[in-house]
């Protein structure tokens, strides 16, 4: 079976929308559609780079990785073997969208 190559977000979107006009039915979503609204951002707490001691309080949803909590956030711990109350130290490798990783060190 031979592969079509891959298409573009932008050419799939076009795609989409002449999909739309030819059918009369919505294929694109919206922000509108699911009545989502822009708010401000929740205060970060913790940083990038940052390093904490940290208790495992759970285990993550892969093997070796592990759930602890800081200032009210939750925090994945990559490579660590999950075992209760277990104190480690920690540096926070990502902290994107309120999103932490850290990797124990």
């Amino acid at each position: 079976k031979k592969l079509r190559k891959k298409m573009n977000w932008k050419k799939f979107y076009k795609e989409l929308k002449n999909l739309e006009n030819k059918y009369k039915i919505k294929l694109i979503a919206t922000k509108e559609d699911f009545n989502i609204k822009e708010t401000k951002r929740i205060e970060k707490p913790i940083n990038k780079g940052e390093v904490l001691n940290a208790k495992l309080l759970a285990a993550g949803w892969y093997k070796d990785q592990s759930i602890t909590s800081y200032k009210n956030r939750a925090i994945t711990i990559i490579n660590q073997k999950f075992i209760l109350n277990k104190i480690i130290k920690i540096k926070i490798i990502d902290d994107s969208n309120n999103i932490y990783l850290a990797k124990k060190i």
